[in-house]
């Protein structure tokens, strides 16, 4: 896929990993206090986990993405550490939860009863892990352990970047782990998909300045540790490019001149990746528009039930059934269309995946994104003549495309061999 929207690149985490990248993880351990040390999972996505090691075991705060698990326990083992008793996934993204396959017979992995609920449905339900994999013990709101040497409360903060979130505090250790309610120095990613609301964020980020000391060190899903001023900074850009925005919403300014004028671009220094100022001012806009967006119903959890069954005409009749007999009710737009035939696609459903990409096409025939995407499919298939025809197919729609570029090359060398 040549390029992706915000939505579609956290859909795609929810893969769990693509072939190589259990191959590419290096972890670096970083001590924060007697007992507890941050890892930074570094590999395709740079995720942070904490861990707690003592006399009673080990204690970990996410697990990092499918096939991190190795290179966390190397990093344990080396680290002289025991048995993993427990794991506090912070909520359900797969890059936090992903890596729960290193848990034991005696690991009990801990989080909040949302995520369980959302791993066993909409989009999650193409992926979702073994029995042992998730969550037995299921927090509502506060959860108290006892382990290494102090109590480590675990905190639900509701409707922030997902319905799920947990903070986990260590008070002897002076440590808070966010998650994903904080992505240093970027922009944040509010999950209205998985239940995340922007009022809520916006309300958890003050509500940390109230609820731990001053001398707390956070840290984040991604990025750097944070203190308390940088907490309040991270405050201040909520609020003033929140103001930004709802200002153009009130003065009756549609979001695409929005994006077209690039409202926050002042505030492009705190973009990364899919995070751009482009995409944040999307969220506050389907926020805090007079009509709010509308959180559709997932295609997944219907399509589910009948792939793999046959070539893929079976799901694209569905699919079109669907539209056709329920048009208000789920989302039939671009992304969420090629979302779908990356789910079936990495889920080994792959001529599913391409009848999905072909009826992209078919929808949005002027699109160079469906034809890489349909290119990348016949690839996976080894069909080289297709799959070279949509890359060509992309590049005629969008000359710039560097993925489309780069995948022609490396076909023509699959058909030399040179």
């Amino acid at each position: 896929m040549k390029r992706m929207n915000w939505f579609v690149f956290l859909g795609l985490l929810a893969l769990g990993s693509l072939p190589a990248y259990a191959a590419e993880i290096q972890i670096e351990a970083e001590k924060l206090s007697e007992t507890v040390y941050r890892l930074i999972c570094c590999g395709t996505l740079e995720v942070n986990a904490t861990v707690s090691i003592g006399e009673d075991g080990i204690l970990l705060v996410d697990t990092g993405m499918a096939g991190a698990d190795e290179a966390i326990r190397s990093e344990l083992q080396s680290m002289g550490a025991g048995d993993i008793r427990y794991i506090i996934n912070t909520h359900l993204h797969q890059d936090h939860t992903g890596g729960n396959s290193i848990a034991g017979e005696s690991t009990t992995i801990i989080a909040h009863a949302n995520v369980l609920k959302r791993l066993s449905s909409g989009d999650n339900i193409f992926f979702r892990p073994p029995a042992e994999q998730l969550p037995s013990v299921l927090v509502e709101d506060e959860y108290t352990l006892e382990f290494n040497g102090e109590e480590i409360r675990i905190i639900h903060f509701p409707v922030s970047h997902t319905d799920g979130d947990l903070v986990v505090y260590f008070p002897e250790s002076k440590i808070v782990c966010l998650g994903d309610l904080l992505f240093s120095d970027r922009f944040p990613f509010v999950d209205l998909n998985n239940g995340g609301t922007l009022d809520g964020y916006t309300a958890s980020m003050n509500e940390f300045l109230d609820r731990f000391p001053a001398d707390v060190t956070y840290i984040a899903g991604h990025g750097c540790n944070y203190n308390r001023e940088d907490i309040r900074e991270y405050h201040r850009m909520l609020a003033e490019t929140t103001a930004l925005v709802v200002n153009r919403i009130e003065d009756g300014k549609p979001l695409n001149e929005a994006e077209a004028d690039r409202v926050l671009k002042d505030w492009s220094s705190w973009e990364t990746g899919f995070i751009s100022d482009v995409a944040w001012a999307e969220t506050i806009y389907n926020s805090r528009f007079p009509t709010p967006v509308e959180i559709k119903k997932s295609l997944s959890e219907e399509l589910y039930k009948i792939a793999g069954a046959a070539d893929g005409k079976t799901l694209v009749k569905k699919y079109r059934e669907l539209k056709h007999l329920h048009p208000d009710d789920y989302d039939f737009g671009e992304a969420r269309l090629n979302l779908l035939g990356y789910y079936l696609m990495w889920g080994e459903c792959t001529q599913d995946a391409v009848a999905v990409f072909k009826e992209n096409v078919h929808e949005y025939p002027a699109s160079g994104n469906v034809y890489d995407s349909l290119g990348e499919a016949y690839m996976k298939l080894g069909k080289i003549k297709a799959a070279v025809r949509n890359y060509e197919k992309s590049l005629q729609y969008d000359p710039g495309s560097q993925n489309a570029k780069d995948m022609l090359q490396k076909l023509a060398v699959m058909r030399t061999g040179k």
